[in-house]
């Protein structure tokens, strides 16, 4: 799928070596950049869809990443920002939470095998992440080790992104890249269809 906008110099996208039979963005909660796109492809006789994710961020600006990492060093309270800041995140919750019914109310309508991708802006411990990884196989638990970090940016501690597969698959290995070509680390894995 594509779409075009006036403001950003990036976007999302799937390569595929395999032919594209179908593709579209699922429009209930797009929020600019922050979107949820799919693409069916065909293997020998088999479509096979894959979502390509991007949740909605906390969208913090450079003074909100400084407020934070200064907030140990700071003995003073700053109430308004403290209160901008928690309005942000609230915020975030709530349109991730919304991101993640969309699409799991898509996958559950989706008659092929399917793989979920992406940069989710949320922790493993998400309500976000839970629901859509419900009854998936989750690449990074099935196969990956240690803690998962994909995110190095602000507090590089949390894995923020996911590859999940439906039944029908067989995670065979998964694995983070640690190379800074982003704020993330990129992240693969290799899935059989199950015969």
């Amino acid at each position: 799928p594509s779409s075009k906008n006036d403001y950003e110099a990036y976007g999302m996208a799937v390569l595929s070596r395999f032919p594209i039979y179908d593709s579209g963005t699922i429009r209930d909660n797009d929020y600019g950049i922050n979107r949820i796109s799919y693409v069916d492809i065909k293997k020998q006789d088999t479509l096979i869809r894959i979502y390509n994710i991007h949740l909605r961020s906390f969208a913090l600006q450079n003074e909100d990443k400084e407020f934070i990492q200064n907030l140990s060093n700071n003995n003073e309270s700053d109430n308004s920002r403290t209160r901008k800041l928690s309005r942000k995140l609230k915020n975030a919750f709530e349109l991730r939470s919304e991101q993640a019914h969309s699409l799991k109310k898509h996958m559950n309508e989706c008659q092929y095998p399917y793989i979920a991708v992406g940069d989710f802006n949320d922790t493993p411990m998400s309500y976000s992440v839970n629901l859509i990884g419900d009854r998936l196989y989750n690449a990074f638990k099935e196969k990956g080790n240690g803690w998962g970090v994909t995110h190095h940016a602000l507090l590089p501690i949390f894995q923020i992104d996911y590859i999940f597969a439906s039944q029908k698959f067989q995670v065979m290995n998964y694995q983070i890249v640690k190379q800074k070509l982003s704020d993330h680390y990129p992240v693969w894995s290799d899935l059989r269809l199950k015969p």
